[in-house]
């Protein structure tokens, strides 16, 4: 990834949890959690992104209990009216996403009004992705389509001029996208966070907008490895964050058990089939040779028959066989010592 994103996308998990956690009514969490949009909003300016993308409500939020729905409404259209003169001073573009049809009327004419406003800020682009599913958008998008490309296709999406994502980040520990720019995240980097969104500090967002890895990087293929290497304990601690480019990152230590190391135990277990293969062989043509002896009527002898002094008779220290017994040839005279 480049030194900063031109454009993130935020799934902003976590308020209703982090309410919970303080013992306050669930409103209050997406309040802070407003605040929080708010503030990396203008670090996001810092920063140089040119577009942000928050997912605020989803088509599937409605299924949430009808006070905490009505409490969103409500807090959406005061924000909107509150803030929209504070951010076109600043030069930022509002622009919402979603399907207009079934929210309050006064909530979708502010919606209007502050896209109006906006409409000629250039500073930094705000995508509210409010009563948004990313099924939803293609579908609507389908409806009306008759071309063939892709690009005809993005042209019929809520906001064609939507640059893709360079990075999606949703917090609160989850690990999916929950039917968020389906279309547009198709070659996005995914980051997954545990802090719940109204904890997501400057700190974090200047971090993972530019390009810094602060969580554990992907294996390796000799991290791959280590995990059929028994000489490795489970229980191994992480690698330290990926450092910022420019530095080497410290080496990893393993820590091993004494004994046997894994790779000689693997070669000996990859051997032992054949080790087997081979003792058979060689135990079948014993058995095989026996057979074929005594099916020609000339068994193998017990033993080696000896001559009277023990020793194995014959000069080439083998016993004749002859008319069907077993003799010792004649031995040879000892040489001379005359001159």
């Amino acid at each position: 990834m480049s030194a900063t994103a031109r454009h993130v996308a935020i799934i902003t998990d976590g308020n209703g949890r982090w309410a919970q956690q303080r013992g306050l009514p669930i409103i209050e969490g997406h309040q802070a959690g407003a605040d929080v949009v708010k503030e990396r909003l203008r670090d996001a300016v810092e920063l140089g992104i040119e577009e942000l993308t928050v997912f605020s409500f989803s088509t599937e939020n409605w299924t949430r209990p009808q006070d905490e729905v009505e409490g969103l409404m409500r807090m959406f259209g005061e924000r909107i009216e509150s803030e929209t003169p504070e951010l076109d001073a600043e030069g930022v573009r509002m622009r919402f996403i979603g399907r207009r049809e079934g929210l309050p009327q006064e909530l979708a004419e502010r919606m209007d009004r502050a896209e109006e406003r906006t409409a000629a800020n250039r500073r930094i682009v705000l995508y509210v992705a409010f009563n948004y599913g990313g099924r939803a958008e293609i579908v609507d998008a389908a409806r009306s389509f008759e071309g063939e490309s892709e690009e005809e296709f993005r042209n019929h999406l809520y906001a064609p001029e939507m640059h893709d994502p360079d990075l999606l980040i949703r917090t609160s520990g989850e690990s999916r996208i929950s039917n968020y720019l389906l279309w547009q995240c198709a070659y996005s980097e995914l980051v997954f966070r545990d802090e719940l969104w109204p904890d997501f500090s400057r700190g974090l967002a200047r971090a993972v907008a530019g390009g810094v890895r602060l969580a554990p990087p992907p294996l390796r293929g000799e991290d791959l490895m280590d995990l059929f290497d028994d000489d490795v304990f489970e229980d191994e601690p992480q690698p330290k964050p990926r450092a910022r480019r420019g530095r080497e990152r410290e080496p990893r230590r393993k820590r091993r058990r004494p004994g046997m190391r894994g790779e000689t135990a693997k070669r000996i277990l990859v051997a032992l089939p054949w080790i087997a293969f081979a003792i058979a062989i060689v135990v079948a043509g014993e058995i095989y040779f026996a057979i074929a002896m005594i099916a020609i009527g000339n068994p193998l002898p017990a033993r080696v028959p000896r001559d009277d002094r023990g020793a194995e008779a014959g000069p080439a220290g083998r016993l004749h066989r002859r008319a069907g017994t077993w003799s010792s040839p004649p031995t040879s005279a000892p040489p001379s010592t005359c001159c």
